[in-house]
């Protein structure tokens, strides 16, 4: 596989007044595109939503331009990417020389741009990007509190952006219409705790018995085998409560994982990420699950954390839920 590392550094996003890049007889088409362009991000399962809560730094959106220039010059990489519906992060972490969990956490950022730059697709929409070589000077970027960017959706006096050097801002704009420039402060959420911090006082006592008891008791015990053992047990709320290795493998699985989500499907889904890292199980290898405890439904495992990495690793996967076997296709 060919490393790609000098890649990342060969472009930047310049500085350049968005009013400059922007060209209002191609509104119309530009709105069009806007449409397929959004249409496509929820294929993807990304949303406005979430690109706007996601805050980088110009060198950081900078990175994200060239990864999703790699990723689009390497067909069978971005093809691979396109029917899995996210990137394949194990090769693009090694081609590019990326952490792993940085990668997991800037993907819907990549794919955002990816999606954008992919040519053809969007030619009028891309114009809001403004980037160049590395070696082109550029000017200071001024940090303030007003962001200024092609609209791509509005709701009530709130509008969704694309700035010029690749970021998503939710702003509070009541003027401008989609596919038009968008100008106005980011949206920032202020929630009201002292409501519900005094229902969650009175409810605290009487409450608080009967969740130590629930969270303490076992539900579902998960054993999987993937030449290391690895025994999780998760409590009646389905949150996990207790990983362990049975053997030096597994306990190599538990060393390296991160569970960041704690539910039955991601907790699985990352052990077999583990075990395929450190390369002990490979394509086709063998890999049994053995659950007791709480029956899960027959079509738990036909989508989500541990259906994505069986396919994806195209291992084969035996699932004994008490007795009766799941099936991931």
């Amino acid at each position: 596989m060919k490393k790609r590392v000098l890649d990342k550094d060969h472009y930047i996003f310049l500085d350049k007044p968005p009013v400059s890049l922007y060209n209002e007889e191609d509104h119309e088409e530009r709105k069009a595109e806007i449409d397929a362009y959004t249409t496509s991000l929820r294929t993807y399962m990304i949303s406005l939503e979430s690109l706007s809560k996601e805050h980088f730094s110009r060198e950081e959106l900078s990175l994200h331009l060239n990864l999703a220039l790699i990723l689009l010059s390497e067909e069978k990489l971005w093809t691979r990417t396109k029917e899995l519906k996210r990137i394949p992060l194990k090769v693009f972490s090694s081609m590019v020389e990326e952490p792993l969990f940085e990668l997991k956490k800037r993907q819907k950022h990549i794919l955002a741009l990816t999606l954008l730059l992919e040519p053809g697709i969007y030619p009028k929409l891309q114009k809001t990007l403004h980037f160049g070589p590395a070696e082109e000077k550029r000017t200071t970027l001024i940090e303030g509190k007003d962001h200024t960017g092609t609209v791509l959706k509005r709701r009530g006096g709130v509008a969704y952006i694309l700035t010029n050097d690749g970021a998503f801002y939710k702003i509070r704009d009541t003027g401008s219409e989609v596919g038009t420039l968008g100008y106005g402060k980011k949206v920032r959420r202020k929630p009201n705790v002292l409501k519900p911090l005094l229902v969650l006082l009175v409810l605290a006592i009487p409450l608080g018995f009967y969740y130590n008891s629930l969270q303490k008791e076992i539900e579902r015990t998960v054993i999987i085998k993937a030449v290391g053992e690895v025994t999780l047990k998760f409590n009646s709320f389905g949150h996990l409560v207790d990983a362990f290795g049975n053997n030096p493998k597994g306990r190599d699985y538990i060393e390296r994982a991160r569970f960041d989500d704690l539910s039955l499907d991601a907790a699985v889904g990352e052990v077999l990420e583990q075990a395929y890292i450190s390369e002990t199980i490979r394509e086709k290898s063998t890999v049994e699950i053995l659950i007791s405890g709480k029956p899960l439904a027959k079509d738990y495992f036909h989508e989500g954390e541990t259906k994505d990495r069986i396919v994806s690793y195209q291992i084969e996967a035996k699932i004994n839920d008490n007795g009766s076997f799941l099936y991931t296709q």
